[in-house]
């Protein structure tokens, strides 16, 4: 952790999860079937779980759990996701289409892995991000978007074609990239 200030006890995230701060900007956590593993977390956000646990009520010698609800005992994971949908509705006000679309816990997993794919990440980073035993799992999580189609397509040279001009299929005629950048907007994608 940066500063050198440490968190000498597992603290529980939720029901099933456990969180361990370790001197290096890792979180360890022992998730679903127990397995343990370790990703890199920012300083800053090590500094915030740090200024969280040290101003939050109870203390955390009291109630070891990283985060509570507003009872003062461990969220569950039912919490969790109370707490997503309730921000989830506040975002439908600034951005309608938010509200006809379902969003989760598993949505924000989803997204974080979409996010990392685009970024240019290895499926086996996100496979090991995510904690998916089976690369399978996680390819099914991702899907390409609009966005990465195009970037792919401009990588390719188009195809050769000895058509005549009057048989040309519109799909080999110049503007292409064009015609797909207006149904992409049309149809709210981009």
């Amino acid at each position: 952790m940066s500063g050198g200030c440490s968190l000498s006890s597992s603290v529980v995230l939720a029901e099933e999860v456990s969180i361990t701060i370790l001197p290096q900007p890792l979180r360890s956590m022992a998730g679903k079937g127990r397995k343990e593993s370790a990703c890199p977390i920012w300083p800053e956000t090590v500094d915030a779980l740090q200024n969280y646990i040290a101003h939050r009520y109870p203390s955390a010698t009291e109630c070891p759990s990283v985060f509570l609800n507003a009872n003062g005992k461990p969220i569950t994971r039912f919490g969790i996701r109370y707490i997503i949908r309730k921000y989830a509705v506040k975002a439908g006000e600034a951005c309608p289409s938010i509200k006809t679309k379902k969003v989760s816990p598993h949505t924000v997993r989803h997204t974080t892995a979409m996010h990392l794919l685009q970024a240019g990440n290895d499926l086996i980073v996100i496979k090991d991000w995510t904690g998916h035993a089976d690369l399978n799992t996680t390819h099914g999580y991702v899907e390409i978007d609009m966005k990465m189609k195009r970037k792919a397509l401009e990588t390719c040279q188009p195809p050769k074609a000895n058509a005549s001009p009057k048989c040309r299929s519109k799909w080999l005629k110049p503007g292409i990239l064009e015609r797909l950048d207006d149904l992409s907007k049309g149809a709210g994608i981009m």
